[in-house]
């Protein structure tokens, strides 16, 4: 009986058990049940860190593709509609070496097998040693599955990348790279700035100048191809494909006009080689609108190199002592308030003030002076007479906040500098006068004299003209011409443009007689302010002024300002802004058709007379007629095709037009004869792609030198076209 009570126990004990499990088990049950009620109820699972997901979301998320279509970036373009910040491809090279990669079926090698051959072949194309790609097609690791080459790879234009596929190697590819290009190369290159790809994003943006400004004008939006797939990538049957399109950049419009900006650019560079100062600035302005027809500065950058030595745009954010440029602007006070004799006398030299002595730059004076002279004589001693004499330190301070010293001009950069205008001893209230003791920006002084220039309205400078909708064509914001002040009186302002002429002009005591420019008279104010050192105080000798100059022109009613500053020029320091300062205001004068003034010199150069005109709308017109109305404003234009009718035109109807400008009409022939483009400008081919569709690869700035196809070869819209520029 024993063993019977012993197997009773253990069954006892197993029934035990198995209860217990029960437990366990119903327990378990019980906690899923009343999770998975409460997962029901609320929707939302939580982790082991507590973070909550809601499962709706989830699921309608699980199984979706997202593609991401990059939007457009907006382009550049000066105020006549030619490009100067576009979109271009360029193309990076790599090579697959992965021994492995075997097309199926065939056998045949998708890696490059014949690393010598291949390597001889890339080497002109890529303009890269042999050795060094034969180094890059032959990795230490046998594990490699492709290869880049370097700088020598990155950037290839359309027609290398095509140089490569022609040689028909295996395992060549391209990753396909937006870049932002910048076809005029040093074209006003701080104003503009530049823009990259992020690399995390796939978007160019803005990193400087007016690419950064606008940035949210030009980026545009991404958009966006969404599908529900299957494990095997395949969309869901039954399902909507959700595609979202990419709204394009804003293209920007400026009032910049390449030709002037041209000037100003060509005559920058010269006076660095000639003078080699610091540095060197110029802006032309239209007087009576405030629109800034060009601005340039040195030491500048080409933005496709980005080679940039300074950030900082130095006509908007570096302030300096003006110097004598100052002048007008105490004279124009003391005549606005009424308190200004022109004939009353003054001894010149010096004028001492709180223990020391205020010098002319001729310290021993002229003697006995009147005060209209001593702006023509650029004189020190005048205005501190002017100052003690006909004006108070509040009277001074008010015009010069009225002018806008002191303040941004808002002109449309980063980072703009206000300048400094405390008069806080009665020194500094006399040196104030004459540009010393005080800051301001170049953009501040071109203000400021716009006020003189335009009749006693200082109109603010501004260089966006309008910014327009990529797809629609909608203007989105346009800027109008506006009147920040009005400081002083028209009739100041006749005043003041008088003694300005009279510092170009009068034999007895002209300080700026080389700035005169044949045919147009010039009103004008020289500058040349003492710079400080490293411990404040000021330099000596002549390679340590800063030399400047203001002028407008034609002197009774000016159409133009042009400012120009050289900072410590090291050789011919008078001559230094008159090498900038007359060929761009002479050149400008001349291209923008203002006349010539009677008596004030020789008249325009014929070469450089020229009509203008409105476009008219030459579609479906005949070419006898196209040619005719054309013939009006002086423009021959260039006909291409044999046909009778037009078709295509260069220029939009209505938009004003100069006879020396290239006119391109297309007619209604299935072909044409290429022209010869030697000599023609980024603009020009550009116009040529668009009117005759040609894909044309531009490559470099200025222009042309050489083109793939030679001139009088048969072309069709769709051809293809490499023109170099240099």
């Amino acid at each position: 009986m024993k063993p019977v009570k012993k197997q009773g126990a253990k069954l006892s004990q197993m029934n035990r058990m198995l209860k217990m499990w029960q437990y366990v088990f119903a327990g378990l049950f019980i906690l899923l049940f009343l999770n998975f009620a409460k997962i029901a109820v609320t929707g939302t699972v939580t982790n082991t860190s507590g973070e909550k997901t809601d499962l709706l979301v989830f699921a309608d998320e699980r199984g979706y593709y997202r593609e991401e279509i990059l939007a457009e970036r907006g382009e550049i373009y000066d105020h006549k509609g030619q490009v100067v910040a576009q979109n271009i491809n360029t193309y990076n090279l790599y090579a697959v070496v992965a021994k492995e990669q075997i097309e199926p079926g065939t056998g045949k090698p998708l890696y490059v097998a014949d690393v010598q051959g291949t390597a001889e072949k890339l080497a002109p194309i890529l303009n890269a040693p042999v050795d060094f790609l034969v180094e890059q097609l032959t990795p230490e690791n046998p594990d490699t599955f492709q290869v880049y080459f370097g700088n020598y790879g990155k950037g290839l234009t359309q027609s290398e990348k095509e140089a490569i596929d022609a040689l028909e190697i295996p395992g060549l590819k391209f990753d396909v790279v937006s870049t932002r290009h910048y076809p005029q190369g040093m074209f006003a290159a701080h104003t503009l700035g530049y823009a990259v790809k992020n690399e995390d994003t796939g978007l160019i943006e803005g990193q400087m100048g007016l690419e950064a400004t606008y940035d949210d004008n030009l980026a545009g939006k991404n958009g966006y191809r969404e599908q529900q797939i299957n494990t095997h990538g395949q969309q869901l049957p039954n399902t909507e494909e959700i595609y979202v399109a990419p709204e394009n950049g804003d293209d920007i419009y400026l009032t910049l006009d390449l030709t002037i900006q041209t000037f100003v650019e060509d005559a920058l560079n010269k006076a660095m080689e000639k003078y080699t100062p610091e540095y060197a600035m110029a802006i032309v302005a239209e007087a009576k609108t405030g629109k800034i027809l060009a601005m340039g500065s040195r030491p500048s950058f080409d933005p496709n190199v980005r080679d940039i030595e300074s950030y900082m745009n130095p006509l908007t954010e570096l302030t300096y002592e003006p110097g004598s440029v100052m002048k007008d602007i105490t004279y124009a006070a003391s005549i606005d308030l009424g308190t200004y004799n022109g004939q009353a006398t003054l001894e010149s030299g010096y004028f001492e003030v709180d223990g020391f002595k205020i010098y002319d730059h001729n310290k021993s004076g002229w003697g006995t002076i009147t005060f209209d002279e001593g702006l023509c004589r650029s004189s020190n001693t005048a205005i501190a007479n002017v100052l003690t004499r006909n004006l108070t330190k509040p009277q001074f301070e008010d015009y010069l906040s009225r002018f806008g010293f002191g303040q941004p001009t808002n002109v449309g950069l980063p980072n703009e500098n206000a300048g400094i205008m405390e008069l806080n001893s009665d020194a500094q209230y006399i040196t104030s006068g004459f540009g010393q003791g005080v800051t301001a920006t170049a953009m501040q002084m071109l203000q400021s004299h716009l006020a003189i220039a335009n009749d006693g309205k200082m109109m603010k400078p501004y260089f966006i003209d309008k910014i327009v909708d990529d797809e629609t064509g909608e203007i989105i914001e346009q800027n109008e011409p506006t009147v920040v002040s009005e400081p002083i009186s028209a009739e100041t302002a006749k005043h003041v443009r008088e003694l300005m002429k009279e510092v170009i002009y009068n034999e007895d005591c002209a300080t700026g007689a080389r700035f005169a420019i044949d045919g147009y008279e010039v009103a004008g104010k020289t500058g040349t302010s003492q710079m400080p050192g490293p411990d404040g105080a000021y330099l000596s000798g002549d390679a340590n002024y800063l030399y400047s100059f203001m002028g407008m022109a034609p002197a009774d009613d000016p159409e133009l300002v042009v400012y120009t500053v050289v900072n410590k020029p090291k050789s011919d320091f008078i001559n230094s802004t008159t090498s900038i300062f007359n060929p761009v205001m002479e050149k400008s004068l001349k291209y923008l058709q203002i006349q010539p003034d009677d008596g004030a010199g020789s008249q325009v150069d014929p070469e450089m007379q020229v009509k203008s005109g409105t476009m008219p709308s030459l579609i479906n017109q005949s070419v006898e007629t196209a040619q005719a109305e054309l013939n009006k404003i002086g423009i021959q234009p260039l006909i291409l095709g044999s046909g009778t009718q037009i078709v295509h035109q260069s220029h939009p109807a209505n938009d004003t037009v100069r006879s020396n400008e290239r006119v391109i009409l297309m007619t209604n022939s299935p072909e044409f004869l290429l022209p010869d483009l030697n000599g023609w400008s980024y603009s020009d081919v550009q116009a040529l792609a668009m009117v005759a569709q040609l894909d044309i690869e531009i490559q470099g700035n200025g222009a042309v030198k050489s083109q793939s196809q030679p001139s009088q070869t048969p072309m069709q819209p769709g051809t293809s076209l490499v023109v170099k520029l240099e």
